[in-house]
């Protein structure tokens, strides 16, 4: 359930992925000046990076919480669980629809690393070797983002490194079709951003979702082990 969680947030969400990296695919987009075949390679080789790099962060954070759900009973675990994940959920879709800034901040500190990822990604631009677009993927991964930093904490609710590395993966191919579409047609869905109400239908999607979680409506697993 968690996995399919992540895969609802990173689908859902991916409306926010246009205001947050339509700029960064504008750009990478406007340096590849290279035949639309090599160019749908080099995108498959930055997502599968930037896939990457959430399922490496989604297996420390699940691996790290199963540490910490060790000290708890496990129906308690179970709870808290899914409380957070539900809450998480809800906050999530809330700033997707523009109905409150609560992530802003968490994005605003984010920043600060992106700053200093910067210089290294625009060293790669444009992509002259596959692996260039594979490490500028990964680099893509740690761009300031309250979508990613609540998926994270989804994952982390997982309490099991293998749970929260397949809750990352499948929210990234869930961000996948939107950040493809980004790609090949910039300017064209750079008019999503001009939507409020695709955003208003993605945010309430994730809302219901997070409170079913919350409410125990939809059941919600928590690894355990040593118990």
């Amino acid at each position: 359930m968690t996995v399919l969680a992540g895969f609802v947030a990173g689908f859902a969400g991916s409306v926010h992925c246009v205001v947050m990296c339509g700029g960064l695919v504008g750009v990478i987009s406007a340096s590849m000046q290279v035949s639309f075949r090599r160019a749908i390679v080099y995108w498959c080789s930055y997502h599968f990076g930037r896939i990457l790099s959430y399922t490496i962060a989604g297996i420390v954070v699940g691996g790290l919480a199963g540490q910490v759900a060790n000290l708890f009973p496990m129906h308690r675990a179970h709870v808290i669980g899914a409380y957070v994940a539900g809450l998480f959920l809800v906050i999530l879709g809330g700033h997707v629809a523009q109905w409150w800034n609560l992530l802003n901040v968490v994005e605003n500190a984010g920043g600060r690393l992106w700053q200093r990822i910067v210089p290294s990604f625009s060293k790669i631009l444009p992509p002259r070797l596959h692996r260039h677009a594979i490490i500028g993927g990964v680099l893509w991964g740690w761009i300031p983002c309250g979508l990613v930093y609540s998926t994270i904490v989804l994952a982390a609710t997982t309490a099991d490194p293998v749970s929260g590395g397949l809750t990352m993966f499948a929210f990234g191919v869930g961000t996948l079709p939107m950040l493809f579409a980004m790609g090949a047609l910039a300017n064209q869905m750079e008019r999503l951003k001009q939507l409020p109400w695709l955003k208003g239908v993605m945010g309430s999607a994730l809302c219901v979702f997070g409170a079913l979680i919350f409410l125990g409506v939809v059941p919600f697993g928590v690894e355990q082990h040593g118990m």
